[in-house]
C-alpha cells in the first residue's frame, strides 16, 4: 500500500470537493469554539470557586489565662493541622485598638475594661474547605490547650458545598451534549462530502479496491479537515479573549492548553467523524449490493 499516494489521494479530494470541504472544517471549527468557549468558562468557573474557598477561615478564640510567651507554640500546633494554609494572631489589645478607631470611640472607658479576647484567624487549604473537613479541623483545634471557641460560617460553607456539587453536574451535562452534539454535526457534515464522491468510490472498488484503500483517504481528509478547523478555532477563541479583555477590564486569557487541547479534539473529531461516516456509506453500499 502506497502511503505516499494516499496522503495525495487525499489532499486532491479536498481540491475536488472544495466547498464540502469547507463547510466541514468550518463546522468542525464552529464546534471547537463552543468546546473552547465551554473549557475557558469552565475554568474561570473553578478559579473562582476555587477563590471563595480560600477565604473560608475559622475564628479560634483563646482563653483569658493563655499568656503571650505562649503564643508562638501555639501557633505552630495549628499550623501543624492538616488543611491549615494560613495562621493569623490579633492580640485583644490590637482588636479593642482597630474596634475603637473603626468606631470612633474608646470602647474600654466605656465598658471599664477589654471585653475581648485574643484570637488566631485560621485559613484553609481549598480541599479542605468542605463541611466535613471544616468539623476535622475544629475538633483538632478543641484539643489544643488554651482555645475556648471556635466560630466560623457554617451555613455559608454549607451552600459553597450545594452549589458546588450541583455546578459539577451541570458542568458535565453541558460538557457531553457539546461533545455530542458535535460528532453528530461533524459526521452528517463529513457523509455528505463522501456522498458527493460515490461515483468516485465505485470506479475504486470496481478496480478492485479494498475497503481499507478506500477508507485511509477519507480518514487522512478527516484528520486535516480537523486540524484545520481547530486553527479556525484557535484564532475565534484568541481574539475573542483578546477583545474580552481589552474592552471589559476582564481577565478572560486562554491557556496554552487548552489551545492544544483544541487541536488534539479537532483533529480526533475530524477521524472520528470521518470514520463513522464512510463505514455506514461503505456499509450502506454493501447491503444494496
Amino acid at each position: 500500500m502506497d502511503l505516499i499516494f494516499l496522503i495525495q489521494e487525499a489532499f486532491d479530494g479536498l481540491k475536488r470537493t472544495k466547498y464540502a470541504s469547507l463547510i466541514t472544517v468550518s463546522t468542525i471549527g464552529i464546534c471547537l469554539v463552543l468546546v473552547g468557549t465551554y473549557f475557558v468558562v469552565s475554568k474561570k468557573s473553578d478559579d473562582f470557586l476555587e477563590e471563595l474557598k480560600s477565604k473560608i477561615s475559622l475564628q479560634v478564640f483563646l482563653q483569658n489565662t493563655v499568656t503571650e510567651s505562649q503564643i508562638p507554640n501555639l501557633t505552630q500546633k495549628i499550623k501543624r493541622i492538616e488543611g491549615v494554609a494560613e495562621v493569623n494572631f490579633t492580640s485583644k489589645k490590637d482588636a479593642i485598638e482597630k474596634l475603637s478607631n473603626e468606631m470612633k470611640t474608646d470602647l474600654i472607658s466605656i465598658a471599664g475594661y477589654n471585653p475581648l479576647q485574643d484570637e488566631f484567624t485560621v485559613l484553609l487549604l481549598p480541599n479542605f474547605s468542605d463541611e466535613n473537613s471544616i468539623k476535622k479541623i475544629k475538633i483538632n483545634l478543641q484539643n489544643l490547650e488554651g482555645v475556648e471557641t471556635i466560630e466560623f460560617n457554617n451555613s455559608l460553607i454549607v451552600q459553597i458545598g450545594k452549589f458546588q456539587e450541583n455546578y459539577k453536574k451541570i458542568n458535565l451535562m453541558i460538557g457531553i451534549l457539546i461533545g455530542i452534539f458535535a460528532v453528530i454535526l461533524i459526521t452528517n457534515t463529513v457523509r455528505l462530502s463522501i456522498a458527493a464522491r460515490s461515483k468516485t468510490i465505485e470506479i475504486m472498488k470496481l478496480i478492485g479496491a479494498t475497503n481499507l484503500f478506500i477508507r485511509i483517504p477519507f480518514l487522512l481528509e478527516g484528520i486535516i479537515q480537523g486540524l484545520l478547523g481547530s486553527l479556525l478555532s484557535i484564532l475565534a477563541v484568541f481574539f475573542a479573549a483578546k477583545f474580552i479583555g481589552d474592552n471589559f477590564n476582564f481577565d478572560f486569557s486562554v491557556s496554552r492548553q487548552t489551545y492544544l487541547t483544541l487541536v488534539f479534539l479537532g483533529i480526533s473529531l475530524g477521524f472520528i467523524g470521518s470514520l463513522i461516516a464512510v463505514e455506514k456509506f461503505l456499509g450502506a453500499k454493501k447491503n444494496k449490493s
